[in-house]
């Protein structure tokens, strides 16, 4: 009898570790494929089925802030800053239980630099779908209704932008935490990508109507955010987060 309770409780407990690993990878998934098979933002090697001490040790790396590989340290290292011993052995083994993706000549040849336009647009347009949940599919929106439409401005003007905000030294229309957040993320290469991209969006015919004004809900929405933003210490928050903070936020005022 204790034989048995004991090899159910064995079992509970991987059961719980490789639920825990595969809801942690869902965030790994938006960049290196739902199975680890994808060239993360079309210049790392596919994941799916490295050995996993080496997984160990890289995730270990990036958590204290030892590995930049490909100039994605910052954005690595806010990812496994919060992994417990027991999450990085338990998402390093499920990686490593992914099947190997096959690869054809040409894509196997991912250490040679992509030089035409249209890889670096692409590339630029994967990196902007983050930008798009503020600015809109196409940089047309003026995000959280104060900022410009950023479609078609000048790639240089949006490479200084973001280097501003990666350094800490912009804080426009208040959004600089969230902001700040983002552009660190990014390498000088993948800014210059989507800049790029950027300045390839159409850019609105403006209105002849008069702008609508912000409604007292929407103006201490916009103030909650910003203050929100300010007070985080995730490099990862984003406005969905926010949003959600806002929500819970109105509930406890009985709104």
């Amino acid at each position: 009898m204790k034989k048995s309770l004991l090899l159910v409780l064995s079992s509970a407990c991987i059961l719980s570790a490789s639920q825990s690993a595969v809801e942690i990878f869902k965030k790994c998934g938006t960049c290196h494929g739902d199975k680890g098979q994808k060239h993360s933002l079309n210049i790392t090697q596919p994941i799916a089925g490295m050995n996993k001490n080496d997984l160990i040790e890289i995730l270990y790396d990036y958590k204290n802030k030892t590995r930049n590989k490909y100039g994605l340290g910052t954005m690595m290292q806010g990812q496994a800053k919060n992994l417990s011993d027991d999450d990085i052995k338990a998402l390093a083994n499920l990686i490593s239980e992914f099947p190997q993706p096959q690869t054809d000549e040409a894509e196997s040849k991912t250490d040679e630099p992509k030089s035409n336009i249209e890889s670096n647009l692409l590339s630029g347009k994967e990196i902007f779908t983050k930008c798009a949940i503020c600015h809109g599919d196409n940089g047309e929106k003026n995000s959280l209704g104060v900022s410009k439409v950023i479609a078609g401005m000048k790639k240089e003007d949006i490479v200084d932008i973001l280097k501003e905000y990666q350094a800490r030294t912009r804080d426009s229309y208040g959004y600089g935490a969230m902001m700040g957040g983002q552009a660190t993320k990014l390498s000088d290469k993948e800014m210059d990508q989507v800049a790029k991209y950027i300045s390839t969006l159409t850019a609105p015919v403006k209105a002849t109507v008069a702008k609508k004004s912000l409604t007292k809900e929407e103006a201490e929405k916009n103030t909650f955010i910003k203050e929100w933003f300010d007070k985080s210490k995730d490099p990862n928050a984003n406005l969905k987060d926010a949003n959600i903070a806002y929500e819970i936020y109105k509930k406890s005022k009985g709104n």
